[in-house]
Formats: structure tokens, sequence, C-alpha cells
């Protein structure tokens, strides 16, 4: 005999999610309604598409609101022309680059992510598609990287069991020698390889794949 598949947390959460959305007669429905037409693979994969393409422009059109530009000022920090600007946040774009994606996060100054999701979660994104959700803040404005400017001890309650995964661990490293090839937590391996400190050159210019990752 089979035994079942374990849920994920996310798949907990997506399912707790579901519930309490069924409790509503509305929404209910609706959810309904989508577990009928989601068995069909293409009209599962049309609505995933149209949401998709609904969820970039009109975030597009929320980051530029958040910092007070208007779609003109936005194209001239993306060397872009206005018309292309109004053009991707329309609801109905759809010919996204993602070169284009990176330019526009590096003018919002936020970190493009680009995922391959479940089906599951198409629910709770449906359901909490609005402005506040949409809303990212800038490096500078980020209160992971500048705390000072937040009242963060008491509106948070931290927890010390917070670790980050094995695997992000592995990649962190890497990306580490990558980007520099000598870093001081490779003196001890350096010299113990018979290199000493004073040999060790801090100027030396990173790999030609270091240098093309860091301008992607």
């Amino acid at each position: 005999m089979n035994q079942k598949t374990q849920l994920t947390p996310r798949e907990k959460d997506a399912l707790s999610y579901l519930k309490t959305l069924k409790e509503d007669a509305n929404t209910k429905k609706l959810i309904e309604s989508w577990e009928k037409l989601f068995k069909d693979k293409e009209s599962r994969h049309l609505y995933a598409n149209d949401f998709l393409d609904s969820s970039i422009a009109m975030q597009i059109r929320v980051l530029r609101e958040q910092r007070n530009l208007t779609q003109k000022g936005l194209a001239e920090k993306a060397e872009m022309k206005q018309e292309r600007i109004s053009l991707m946040e329309s609801m109905s774009y759809s010919g996204w680059s993602l070169n284009v994606l990176r330019r526009l996060a590096g003018v919002f100054d936020l970190r493009l992510v680009v995922e391959f999701e479940d089906f599951g979660s198409y629910v709770k994104d449906y359901f909490e598609f609005e402005r506040k959700n949409l809303e990212r803040k800038s490096f500078e404005d980020d209160p992971v990287f500048n705390p000072k400017e937040y009242n963060i001890e008491n509106d948070l309650t931290f927890s010390n069991k917070a670790k980050p995964s094995q695997y992000a661990t592995e990649i962190v490293n890497q990306l580490t020698v990558t980007l520099f090839p000598k870093p001081e937590l490779l003196i001890q391996q350096d010299m113990e390889n018979g290199q000493g400190f004073d040999d060790i050159d801090f100027s030396e210019e990173p790999h030609n794949n270091a240098t093309q990752f860091a301008t992607v």
C-alpha cells in the first residue's frame, strides 16, 4: 500500500487559506468554478498567463507611483520612451522581456524574482492582489538593511530559530568565492598552502565569470 505524500508547509498554508475562503458563499462559488475549469490544462494556463501579465503591469504602476514618478520620469530613468512605460502598464500587455524587467528593477532599486509556481498558490495570489501587497521598498528604505530607520525592537519579536537552509548557505559561500577570489576567510587556507599574508593581492581582478555575473 502506497503511503500518502506529506504536505509541505506551503501546501498546508494554501489549504488552510482555501478552507477559510470557502466559508464565504461568494468566494466559495468562485473557487468551485475554478476547480472545475482548471481541470482543463489549456484553461488553467490561460488564466495563469492572464494573471501574470496583469500582476506585472499593475506592480510596475504601483512601484512607480510609490516613488512619486510619472510615466515620463520612469521612462527617463530607465532610458525608455514614455509610450513604452504606458504600454507595459496596460493590463493586456504580454511582451515581457527579462532584460527590460531587470532594468526597471534597477530603477526601483529592487531585486527581480522569477519563479515557477504550483497552481495551488493561485488562489491566495488572486485574493491578495491589491496595492498594499504590490508595494516594495527600495534598498535605502529596506528595514532589513537599514533597521535604524524603523522602531524594529518594538514592532517585532525576533526568533532565534530562524536559520538559513544548508542549500542557501552553500550558494552564498560559492557566490562569495566567485565574486571575491581572495576573501579574508580564505587567508588561512592560502597560508596552509605556503602562501603568506603579504603575498596575497586583494586588488586582483575578479574572474571573467564573476564580472559577467555581477553585471547581469
